[in-house]
């Protein structure tokens, strides 16, 4: 489920009430009033808008019985970016809230549409790929991030000027990086020693640059049961 907080952690109260299924991909609208997210309810991923206060989702995309996933905010707020399996392989689109019309931006094969700080050009990544790409906001004149190589299923954001990545180490962990697109400088911030959460997101930074949050697995265990008696036929 959905929960919200301060900043510091006080006054957690619940916002969803969907009783199981994953959801995940939450984002705040560029006013702070509502958050965009993706979750099955009916077993295959519909993007939801919920305001904070009203505490309601409201179903924006369901491409039953295709996939429709990882929802961003264009800056304006008119528009949300994600991605389909309507093709095969993910596609980036773009739902315009006040028509609720739908506009193909990068093909299949390219997923996690997010616009630039200053709403002028769109980044997306490549499937199942760590190869990060940039265009246009209708996905015109794409070009690959040659510097910037996210391991996939982690996750990247813009904040300013730069790009903060994750990428993961086989030793355990994942060094996390920022590559400046004004003076294509790449620069090593840190290292997490935990191995980071698959899934979106598992890493978001503060608007401002200096702080980072992150989801990270600190035990992973399953169990073995065993069933005496007949097995069913």
């Amino acid at each position: 489920e959905i929960w919200l907080c301060d900043s510091d952690g006080q006054h957690l109260r619940q916002l969803s009430h969907f009783g199981g299924p994953w959801l995940g991909t939450i984002r705040w609208s560029p006013d702070g009033t509502s958050i965009v997210f993706d979750a099955r309810p009916k077993g295959h991923s519909a993007i939801y808008r919920m305001n904070i206060n009203q505490g309601t989702p409201e179903l924006v995309e369901d491409q039953s019985p295709f996939e429709a996933r990882r929802p961003s905010w264009s800056r304006d707020g008119r528009y949300i970016y994600f991605d389909t399996t309507r093709g095969g392989a993910p596609a980036i689109w773009r739902h315009d809230l006040k028509t609720n019309l739908d506009q193909v931006i990068a093909s299949a094969g390219f997923m996690f549409g997010i616009e630039s700080p200053d709403g002028k050009r769109l980044f997306y990544q490549e499937y199942e790929q760590d190869h990060l790409w940039v265009s246009d906001l209708d996905g015109g004149n794409p070009r690959q991030l040659l510097e910037v190589h996210p391991t996939p299923e982690l996750d990247w954001e813009p904040i300013a000027t730069s790009i903060y990545f994750a990428s993961s180490i086989s030793t355990g962990g994942a060094d996390i990086l920022a590559f400046d697109l004004s003076n294509n400088d790449l620069r090593k911030l840190g290292h997490v020693n935990q191995n980071l959460a698959p899934g979106t997101p598992s890493l978001v930074v503060s608007p401002d640059g200096q702080t980072l949050l992150y989801s990270a697995i600190d035990n992973r265990a399953s169990v073995i049961k065993l069933r005496r008696g007949s097995l069913p036929q």
